[in-house]
């Protein structure tokens, strides 16, 4: 066999087939898209998942989900912390962050399933 890497769309794609560990497969997703709240050159801005495990996949994902504690990031409890913005573009930079979010969830292709809204957080 022959070592290759597939591109597919530049975009750091995540493919969890159909004979996949889902608890690995799902720690993976979470890594790839929350590590340093996502803004990583390699965040899995896609994951794509065989249709015949998606439910349970996308079951567990939301579970582990729905569990992560978001706050102050110098608290150790906290899995997700303040969007990382540039000094200079304090507001931009989240105005264009709830652009992306906004536009996914006016797609009839998505469904979100959690959040979806920008988060305010006493520190």
């Amino acid at each position: 066999l022959k070592k290759v890497t597939m591109e597919l769309g530049g975009k750091s794609p995540l493919l969890v087939f159909e004979d996949a560990d889902l608890d690995n497969a799902v720690a993976a997703a979470m890594m790839g898209n929350w590590y340093t709240n996502g803004e990583v050159c390699s965040n899995s801005t896609r994951v794509f998942v065989h249709e015949s495990i998606k439910s349970e996949f996308t079951a567990r994902l939301l579970s582990r989900t729905s569990k992560l504690k978001i706050g102050d990031p110098m608290d150790p409890s906290t899995h997700v912390g303040a969007l990382i913005m540039p000094p200079h573009d304090r507001t931009g930079h989240m105005d264009r962050v709830m652009g992306y979010i906004d536009r996914a969830k006016a797609d009839p292709c998505n469904t979100l399933l959690l959040g979806g809204n920008a988060v305010e957080v006493d520190i």
